[in-house]
């Protein structure tokens, strides 16, 4: 179980303007990628590339293990081991009143690339970009 259900990238997350789901495509070869195969008129094929920069975030992770090694309950039964990972500081050391230790949510984020050839000709998607060479999701324009 996680907070949120799913990850968007256009959608705040709660009363906070936190995108759980950043996207930034950056396109390597110019807004058309580069005609090849022969090089002059009219060309055979057309290559671009992109790197692909991701960043994600889960609220709150939660994860249930009801099959195997339980608690014992008189009552109900068994109850299930439960690991949490939410930012809440929820133990207190009873002398000095400090919380202990943390427990952060869990982020992520990595950079990929990808890359393309396609025949001249309209294709939806590649080549129709109007030279946009950065596009990014609205988590990476919100300024923290």
């Amino acid at each position: 179980n996680q907070e949120p259900n799913f990850l968007d990238a256009e959608m705040p997350y709660g009363e906070e303007q936190l995108y759980t789901l950043k996207l930034r495509n950056i396109n390597l070869l110019g807004g058309n990628g580069v005609h090849i195969l022969p090089s002059l008129e009219p060309w055979i094929a057309t290559f671009n590339a992109w790197s692909i920069d991701v960043e994600g975030e889960f609220v709150k992770f939660e994860v249930q293990d009801v099959d195997n090694e339980v608690h014992p309950d008189p009552i109900f039964g068994h109850e299930a081991q439960v690991y949490v990972r939410q930012d809440v500081l929820d133990v207190y050391d009873p002398v000095t009143g400090l919380s202990i230790g943390s427990n952060l949510p869990i982020k992520f984020n990595f950079t990929t690339g990808t890359f393309i050839v396609v025949p001249p000709g309209k294709v939806d998607g590649v080549g129709d970009k109007d030279w946009v060479i950065i596009e990014e999701s609205t988590g990476f324009k919100v300024k923290k």
